[in-house]
């Protein structure tokens, strides 16, 4: 047997299994604070891109929030007016990590909608890496800008929108709720005195698209003190230095139609001739003078370009006869008289084109008895494509039957079919076949073996089919459907307005009950001064015009317009509902009928016709 040693030794593979422990444990523990740093920095790198995402999640929150805010603002100022459209987008990135394979997933849900707040939450699982962190990274802010980009457009059109039923009210009787609610949602700027305010009102009714002459004539000829200021501002806005009396006034007249009321044109030919001598100062006239002068040359304009006075007209002898001895500074020379009644001969007095003119020319290329009366203030056309009705949709049709060219207004579908001499070239002629009003529609595509490019047209309260088509193309049925949508939209907006000629006359007085009702010194001690006769007044500061239908929150997102913002949607290029201008514009809206064909045709041409 043998015996351990007496030195108090041990076995030798006993010492070197334990030499063996000991190197471990000693390398482990140098290896042990490599490893917690290891650990913090990945901890810290954790935390650091938690906190990124964190910031990104309250900046993109906090910006979509105060859009939400502005559009709930407005939901609360004008509960009938708010419309939400929703799109839903999912956007999601996976990356694998190094090493184990774990997966690092981004995701944001995202819901873009007008007065809806968008949530943006990602989720991220770490896997050890930086790649992975990145890409997760990169994937959010992917979906940041896709659902910045989706909630701005959503913005844009509602606002553009909104700016159109703006226009729509100003168009419509009386023009003062229009005026309230475009200061209101921020397209007039806003002031708190009242002369700066007249003075946007002015400029906006002198620079803007999409106004009514005949509207704005209306609006700036009111005895209200309120429209006296805007009336004064607008003539500012007017240069008449150095022109002769009756072209100054040519010059005037055009960026309105004089209403036919008599004491109205006494109003604007009185701010004409203050105007006149403002510019120019060294004239012999006097400013009563030239208000005579001007008030003539208007009465002599509607005698010499009436159509119902064409055997009476009057002579240059009547006309020098009339203006004999009632200026102050004596009779005026007949070769100045007479030079004044060759060129008002020569060239009526005319209102500058808009959008009436246009909707006027494409009323005198229709025919029909039934056809409406297309010619009012607040129509506009849109558009015009050529279609194809659709009789039955199990049977096949031949290549160009039923042939229809639909024109498309803000507030009207009218379908027409065109005549053989407008086939033939001899003319523009449709013949009328139905018109439609576009509050309470809905517009459906769909397509079938027959009809790839069917559009369907009908009410949303019973889905009675109002009309069924289909387009040679789907470029024309997008174009189409896409625009027949947005001014649905737009007369729905306007329906929940509750446009009437008598909730608007009962907001008026509501409106002017609380700026100072009562006669004589009540409104002067509301802040404004008294209407005519004693009547009730408009307080001086702006807002009198705020209140009413139209509040504005100290919330509400003010993005002050711009001329981006198109009168009609933008894919309406495909038709032509471009401006035009034209002598028609001076025909009253109810006199559409007197105008001749061949007119109505030098500036309008058609799109998509071969």
């Amino acid at each position: 047997m043998s015996r351990l040693p007496l030195s108090g030794g041990v076995p030798s593979n006993y010492a070197q299994n334990l030499n063996t422990t000991t190197a471990a444990r000693s390398q482990q523990q140098q290896q042990q604070p490599q490893l917690l740093n290891k650990q913090r920095m990945q901890k810290n790198s954790q935390q650091q891109l938690q906190q990124q995402q964190q910031q990104q999640q309250q900046q993109h929150s906090s910006a979509i929030h105060l859009q939400s805010n502005s559009s709930l603002s407005v939901q609360q100022q004008q509960p009938s007016i708010h419309r939400t459209t929703s799109h839903h987008m999912m956007i999601a990135g996976t990356v694998n990590g190094n090493g184990n394979g774990t997966a690092v997933t981004g995701t944001a849900n995202v819901a873009a909608a007008t007065g809806n707040t968008v949530s943006f939450a990602p989720t991220v699982d770490f896997a050890t890496g930086n790649a992975a962190a990145a890409a997760a990274t990169s994937a959010a802010a992917a979906a940041t800008t896709t659902a910045e980009g989706a909630v701005s457009s959503s913005v844009d059109a509602y606002r553009k929108r909104q700016y159109r039923v703006g226009l729509n009210l100003f168009n419509k009787t009386p023009s003062e709720r229009g005026i309230r609610f475009l200061i209101a949602n921020g397209y007039i700027e806003q002031s708190e005195s009242s002369e700066t305010q007249a003075s946007y009102v002015a400029h906006f009714l002198l620079t803007r698209k999409g106004l009514s002459r005949q509207m704005i004539g209306e609006y700036i000829s009111e005895p209200a003190p309120f429209n006296r200021q805007v009336l004064k501002s607008f003539c500012g806005g007017v240069n008449l230095t150095g022109i002769i009396v009756d072209e100054a006034l040519r010059s005037f007249q055009v960026h309105f139609r004089f209403p036919g009321e008599a004491q109205k044109i006494e109003r604007l030919v009185e701010s004409f001739a203050d105007r006149y001598k403002e510019c120019n100062p060294g004239d012999v006239l006097s400013r009563d003078s030239i208000f005579i002068l001007a008030f003539a040359i208007i009465m002599l304009n509607t005698d010499l370009h009436k159509p119902t006075n064409i055997k009476h007209r009057m002579t240059p002898e009547q006309w020098l006869a009339n203006l004999k001895g009632v200026f102050q500074e004596g009779d005026l020379s007949s070769q100045f008289l007479l030079g004044i009644y060759k060129r008002i001969k020569k060239q009526e007095l005319q209102t500058g084109g808009d959008h009436v003119t246009q909707v006027l020319k494409v009323q005198s290329t229709i025919i029909g008895k039934d056809t409406p009366n297309l010619c009012v203030p607040h129509r506009r056309l849109v558009c015009y494509c050529r279609l194809y009705e659709i009789r039955d949709l199990n049977r096949r049709e031949k290549v160009g039957q039923h042939q229809r060219d639909v024109f498309l207004f803000n507030d009207l579908l009218l379908i027409t079919k065109t005549t053989s001499r407008s086939r033939n070239g001899q003319l523009a002629e449709y013949q009328y076949r139905s018109s439609c009003p576009l509050d309470g529609l809905q517009v459906l595509v769909f397509s079938t073996a027959y009809y790839p490019n069917g559009i369907r047209i009908s009410r949303r309260v019973d889905n009675k089919i109002i009309a069924c088509f289909n387009a040679r193309n789907d470029l024309d049925q997008q174009r189409f459907v896409d625009d027949l949508q947005e001014a649905i939209n737009e007369m729905d907006d306007m329906e929940q307005l509750r446009i009437t000629k008598s909730s608007s006359l009962v907001t008026l007085n509501t409106l002017a009950n609380s700026a100072g009702a009562g006669k004589g010194g009540a409104a002067e001690e509301a802040g404004g001064p008294a209407g005519p006769g004693g009547g009730p007044g408009l307080a001086s500061s702006s807002s009198a015009f705020m209140g009413g239908d139209f509040q504005q929150s100290s919330q509400t997102v003010i993005a002050s317009p711009t001329e981006s913002y198109s009168i009609g949607p933008t894919s309406a290029n495909y038709s032509s509902s471009g401006t035009s201008g034209g002598a028609a514009s001076s025909v009253p809206a109810n006199g559409c009928a007197n105008q001749s064909r061949s007119a109505a045709i030098a500036s309008y041409s058609y799109a998509n016709t071969k």
